[in-house]
């Protein structure tokens, strides 16, 4: 499926149009449960459409894109929809954010040896930290303390770019709106994990701000899909 140059600035238009509606359909209106979770999903899945198109390019940063999004919609379908497989979820998560910093890395044009040690060294810390407390190590936190640093590490890799190709400035931006969501996520569940109380207000808080940030972070990274190949985008990924 392809787009031409001439009518992509009218296809993002509607794009952002589309996921404007669906993210005010269920920020202000009182929906039903069945319905608030299509609307949600269906913002992720009009996202991962529009990274499809994206790929008129033939860039491999798009494909890139394409296939961090495809991973993403998995992961919300498990997490959000079904509700029924967090392991598949958080796995297919750490699948979408190491998409992500590959197609960072090409951005760049090579592989940081800095954000590669801390992507590794991190989780292993926190995976060993989790194993000298109490009923704390499982699956669902080992995949956790993964993926996050994963997460974080895409928005602190994605800053320097922001110099290189203002377009990037979405991407960070997207990455930092996802770290949002992803602490009210935490938040949200705290009480689940560890044997602690929080006021009602703040996990109601919470729990409107997790898709307050979550669908805006997804549109401003797949924004930044849809460029034509440059030199750095060809490059072979490359240790520095």
């Amino acid at each position: 499926m392809t787009i031409s140059k001439k009518i992509k600035i009218p296809v993002t238009a509607a794009f952002v149009a589309c996921e404007l509606a669906l993210y005010i359909a269920f920020m202000t209106t009182l929906l039903d449960y069945d319905t608030d979770i299509a609307v949600k999903y269906s913002g992720v899945c009009v996202c991962a459409l529009f990274a499809l198109l994206c790929c008129y390019t033939l860039d491999i940063r798009d494909f890139l894109l394409l296939g961090a999004l495809i991973f993403t919609g998995v992961s919300d379908w498990f997490l959000l929809v079904t509700g029924e497989n967090i392991i598949v979820g958080l796995s297919t998560f750490i699948v979408a954010q190491l998409l992500h910093f590959v197609r960072l890395s090409l951005e760049r044009g090579r592989m940081p040896k800095v954000s590669v040690i801390l992507r590794v060294a991190i989780p292993v810390a926190a995976i060993v930290a989790l194993a000298f407390i109490d009923d704390m190590l499982c699956a669902e936190t080992i995949l956790v303390a993964i993926y996050f640093p994963q997460l974080v590490m895409n928005f602190v890799d994605s800053i320097p770019l922001c110099v290189k190709d203002r377009r990037c400035i979405l991407l960070a931006v997207g990455f930092f709106l996802f770290m949002c969501c992803d602490v009210n996520v935490g938040i949200y569940n705290l009480a689940g994990v560890v044997d602690v109380s929080l006021p009602d207000s703040l996990l109601k808080f919470s729990e409107y701000a997790m898709w307050a940030f979550y669908l805006p972070a997804q549109v401003f990274i797949v924004l930044t899909g849809g460029r034509q190949s440059d030199a750095s985008g060809a490059k072979k990924v490359q240790s520095a």
